[in-house]
């Protein structure tokens, strides 16, 4: 499968509603601290131009060029508005199937294959200050370790590997968050009813 991070959230969730400003604006800081500050390159969710971090969602990717790009990395506060849009150009089907696996599960599933190229760094920080701000309506999952990727960095996979940008040191220096293995829930099934939390408290499901 590739080196892949995997996350679930409630967009309908009163805690997830309250945070989405703050997970926009953190990104936001987070981007621009890994573009400026660590020299490593972002593009929007396609790998073209900038970073898509507002209101509307969050959505990046590495670079198309030079290969420093691999999956589409989004948190979407609003789905039902592609489902709509897609319906609209002809995709009924497909927007049926994701209203019914979002109706029948209550929450949203995602994933980033990010193959520990260079962009790693600003999703798994980004994922980590999101179940930070929600952490009963958003719940994560990884391929990686937590004592070796998420302390040391993607391209730490083993004792012998060098240290690289690490996310749980970024979010530490950059909003003072310190994670602990029992705080990281990374151990998580992702595809089970967030496992790791009590059970969001939910507006009524918009779709």
């Amino acid at each position: 499968m590739g080196y892949t991070h995997y996350f679930a959230y409630d967009p309908n969730a009163q805690s997830f509603v309250a945070a989405w400003p703050q997970m926009v604006s953190d990104a936001q800081r987070i981007t621009s601290h890994v573009q400026e500050t660590l020299a490593i390159r972002l593009a929007d969710g396609m790998g073209e131009g900038a970073p898509e971090i507002s209101e509307r969602r969050i959505w990046l990717n590495g670079p198309a060029a030079g290969d420093l790009g691999h999956e589409t990395f989004v948190i979407d506060p609003a789905p039902w508005r592609i489902w709509n849009e897609q319906a609209a150009l002809g995709h009924e089907d497909w927007a049926e199937y994701e209203r019914a696996q979002f109706k029948a599960r209550g929450f949203l599933t995602g994933f980033c294959k990010t193959a520990r190229k260079p962009y790693d760094i600003a999703v798994t920080s980004t994922l980590l200050r999101c179940r930070h701000l929600a952490p009963d309506a958003f719940v994560i999952g990884s391929d990686g370790d937590w004592q070796r990727e998420w302390q040391h960095g993607a391209t730490h996979w083993d004792a012998g590997c060098e240290k690289d940008h690490a996310p749980v040191s970024l979010v530490d220096a950059l909003f003072a968050q310190v994670e602990t293995p029992g705080r990281s829930r990374l151990l998580c099934d992702v595809y089970a009813l967030l496992p790791c939390s009590q059970p969001a408290t939910s507006r009524a499901t918009q779709t």
